[in-house]
């Protein structure tokens, strides 16, 4: 077990001790464990860097087995924030020089049908002008 220095709602020090500078990026394991114990609101940098230009075969300065484990984990970041696990966000700290950030939300609660709260035949009548 990884043991983290955590703030309140910020667990940024997971990725620095997955990923040590100059090490290899954070797995796409790593942080697939970290959203299964994140609270709502805790944070993880899984990169910092330029991650368009760092996931790219040919731009990429990171090593070809550091550069597929970054798109790797960016991918996977991206499927989780499209159902609904994550908020992705990034902070500019330089030209270049990114954070990307993964932060945990809450679950999101079973929408109700509409249609059982508002049937079609009890509409009221809105004059439009």
């Amino acid at each position: 077990m990884i043991n983290t220095l955590c703030h309140p709602k910020i667990s940024m020090t997971f990725a620095q001790l997955s990923r040590p500078q100059g090490g290899m990026p954070l797995s796409a394991a790593a942080l697939s464990a970290w959203v299964a114990r994140a609270s709502p609101g805790e944070r993880l940098e899984y990169h910092r860097g330029l991650l368009a230009i760092d996931r790219i075969k040919g731009t990429s300065a990171l090593k070809d087995a550091e550069r597929r484990k970054l798109a790797a984990v960016a991918g996977h970041a991206m499927a989780l924030a499209d159902v609904g696990k994550l908020h992705l966000l990034q902070e500019r700290h330089g030209d270049g020089d990114y954070s990307y950030w993964a932060v945990a939300r809450t679950p999101a609660r079973p929408l109700e049908r509409v249609s059982s709260r508002f049937p079609i035949d009890q509409r009221s009548e809105v004059s439009r002008p």
